[in-house]
């Protein structure tokens, strides 16, 4: 009976122990609960242009480019209390935005972002997925339906965690679709991201990621042929709160690489962007 009794717990203890290591990961939003993100880009790019004219007697201009741009933007949501059909209300306001651009040196003034102190509003359903009331938008120009559209978006599509459990070692692939302006045109295509889980502790999941793109470009624009060719590559930190259900830190550091050609201009460009988004995650006391 006791050696019974010793085999029962200990494969007890080894179906908790295991059951610990698999974790079942999900992003959501809670009702009465604030959520603060200060989201700080910073891009760095060389850009060499050349407007080969020869074929007009003219010769080779290359134009060398170097731009530097930081950002800092604040975005705040804010969710009610629950009710009894499972939703609840939220409101999101896009903060403060400091941002600063220089270009071959100089300084270049950047308008104030008309978002600023904005507010929409709208309902979360019982996934813990947001959907925006469309009267939010009532008499607002379409700019910043769109802006304030993507944002929501972004915010909660950053991640999509695979529907089974995850033991650490263990890997999933997400791929983000990106748009990215060059030559006059808007390039679309996708980032992917492989996240790794490194660790589990206090609460908290760490994630290390590896990312990546390419495009090859052969397009058209009011008669003009466009080509292009890119590549870039990046790694990444990530921290998940298990109990909030949504991260608390994500960094990033990317590297691309790209060449257009557009009539007689090429443009051959090398680019670095850092990210580092911080979430500050409340409970909404009375």
């Amino acid at each position: 009976m006791k050696k019974f009794t010793y085999l029962a717990a200990l494969m007890l203890f080894s179906v908790t122990v295991n059951a610990q290591k698999s974790i079942l990961f999900k992003f959501r939003y809670l009702p009465a609960h604030t959520y603060k993100s200060n989201i700080k880009m910073d891009m760095d790019m060389h850009m060499d242009m050349k407007n080969d004219s020869s074929a007009a007697g003219n010769s080779p201009v290359s134009q060398p480019v170097d731009m530097k741009m930081d950002a800092l933007t604040a975005v705040e949501i804010k969710t009610g209390a629950l009710k009894q059909n499972k939703t609840f209300p939220f409101t999101m306001t896009h903060g403060d935005v400091h941002s600063v651009m220089v270009m071959n040196g100089k300084e270049t003034p950047t308008p104030k972002n008309p978002m600023v102190g904005k507010s929409i509003y709208g309902q979360c359903t019982a996934d813990g997925k947001l959907h925006i009331d469309s009267m939010s938008f009532k008499g607002m120009p379409e700019q910043f339906k769109a802006v304030m559209t993507e944002m929501m978006n972004k915010a909660q599509g950053q991640i999509k965690f695979p529907e089974k459990p995850l033991a650490i070692g263990q890997t999933f692939t997400q791929e983000i679709p990106f748009s990215m302006p060059a030559g006059g045109i808007k390039i679309d295509m996708k980032i992917k991201t492989i996240y790794k889980l490194i660790a589990v502790k206090d609460n908290l999941a760490y994630f290390d990621t590896d990312m990546s793109l390419g495009f090859d470009l052969d397009s058209e624009k009011n008669g003009t042929k466009i080509t292009g060719k890119g590549t870039g590559k990046g790694t990444g930190k990530l921290t998940f709160s298990l109990v909030k259900s949504y991260p608390v830190a994500m960094a990033s550091n990317f590297t691309m690489q790209y060449t257009m050609n557009v009539k007689t201009m090429s443009i051959a460009a090398n680019m670095k962007m850092v990210s580092d988004v911080k979430n500050n995650i409340s409970t909404n006391l009375k």
